[in-house]
């Protein structure tokens, strides 16, 4: 894969020794991509999209999450994975849609 095709993330070292440990088949980064796609195919808008993410049980737009413009229209989105915590489990890993894929970002979905 060419270095400026950035649309394919791999899972970090940490990630897939972590999906490891607990005997997950695949990453949370890897499961959020192909849940976030899912959900950006079948939606017809902002409000569906986001509304799908949750109804896959996502954890999606918490405060300080969700990035509102000047006009009020949803700028970024942020997912975690239920039951996903960081390091003793202190708060959930959270996933920005362009960190999860280059074309998973809510600009490039639209």
């Amino acid at each position: 894969m060419s270095p400026l095709d950035r649309t394919a993330r791999r899972p970090l070292t940490g990630q897939a020794e972590k999906a490891a440990r607990l005997g997950l088949a695949e990453t949370a980064r890897e499961s959020l991509q192909r849940t976030v796609r899912t959900a950006a195919a079948q939606a017809h808008d902002d409000t569906d999209f986001l509304d799908r993410l949750r109804d896959a049980g996502l954890r999606v737009c918490e405060r300080l999450r969700e990035r509102l413009g000047d006009d009020g229209a949803l700028v970024s989105q942020s997912v975690a994975l239920p039951g996903d915590r960081a390091y003793c489990g202190s708060r959930p890993v959270w996933f920005a849609g362009s960190t999860l894929a280059y074309d998973l970002s809510l600009p490039r979905l639209r």
